[in-house]
Formats: structure tokens, C-alpha cells, sequence
């Protein structure tokens, strides 16, 4: 019944990672655009970012697999694709820092772009570690609250301390 939708896996392939990355989009484009400080849009995405990876892990685990498990052609229109989608990201991502950092929340040096990739490295590795970990979110608040603390302060720099 799906090739009645798709002319070949692939293209499943491709259409399931595209709805995966809008989804996960939709959900946390309010976070980072909703009211309040900075870091109270950044804690908030963060947040999202958990929730998203519990409540639709299959979402995640769509492009990770893809991204890590496949090769030859087909792996490499993945990378081209999720290559794509990251750059985006990472200048909407970029622009926010940069807006932070004009008003003085997070720090100037060393600048919105590499504050905005050690962020994105963050929920990565976070994100992967959530993935392939039974869902235990009680373990992970716990813990959630003190990296989060270590993360603020070393994306803020001086405005950490400013902002306490």
C-alpha cells in the first residue's frame, strides 16, 4: 500500500526524516520565540528538546539511523539532506545568539556561530544519549538542572554571573 504513496523505499526514507525534522521544528520554534530572557527561551528549548526525544523518539530515531546506518547513494542523500537542514538550523541558531549577545545575555567571544554550534553539539549528544537509553525522565531531571547550570554559564560567559 505504500508505493501506492512512494515510488521506492528511499523515497519513504527521505519523506519520514523531512516530517521528523518539521516536527521537531514546530515543537521547538515557540520555545526559542516565545516570551521571557534569553536564557529562560534557551532553557525552555532545552526542555523541549527532552520532551520531544520521549514523547517521539521514533521521530529521532528516524534520523539517526539514517544518518549513522546507511551507506552508498542513499547515505549520502541522507548527509546532503540532514547537512542542509543543520546549516538552517544553525543560522536561525546564530541569529539568536546574536541577538543575546547585542543585548548582553551570553557572551560577545567567541561569537554567536560558535556559541551556536557548542549549543547544537550539546542537544546532540544529549539527544543521542536520551535515543538509545530506556526512557527514564525521572533519572534524567535529576540530572537535567545542574548540566543545564554548566551549560548556561559557559554559552553566557560573564553575563552568567551578571544575570544571578
Amino acid at each position: 500500500g505504500l508505493y501506492n504513496y512512494y515510488d521506492s523505499k528511499e523515497e519513504l526514507l527521505m519523506d519520514l526524516m523531512k516530517r521528523a525534522l518539521e516536527a521537531w521544528s514546530a515543537a521547538s520554534r515557540p520555545a526559542l520565540e516565545g516570551e521571557g530572557t534569553f536564557r529562560e527561551r534557551l532553557g525552555r528549548h532545552l526542555q523541549c528538546a527532552v520532551d520531544f526525544t520521549y514523547q517521539q523518539p521514533h521521530q529521532v530515531a528516524i534520523c539517526r539511523v539514517a544518518s549513522t546506518q546507511i551507506g552508498g547513494e542513499l547515505g549520502r542523500r541522507v548527509k546532503v539532506f540532514l547537512e542542509g537542514y543543520s546549516e538552517e538550523h544553525l543560522k536561525e541558531m546564530k541569529r539568536f545568539f546574536a541577538g543575546a549577545a547585542e543585548v548582553g545575555e551570553v557572551a560577545t567571544e567567541p561569537g554567536p556561530r560558535a556559541l551556536a554550534l557548542a549549543w547544537r553539539s550539546f542537544l546532540d549528544g544529549l539527544l543521542m544519549s536520551l535515543a538509545f537509553r530506556s526512557p527514564e525522565p525521572s533519572r534524567l531531571h535529576v540530572h537535567l538542572e545542574p548540566v543545564w547550570e554548566v551549560m548556561w554559564r559557559g554559552l553566557a560567559g560573564p553575563a552568567a554571573e551578571e544575570s544571578r
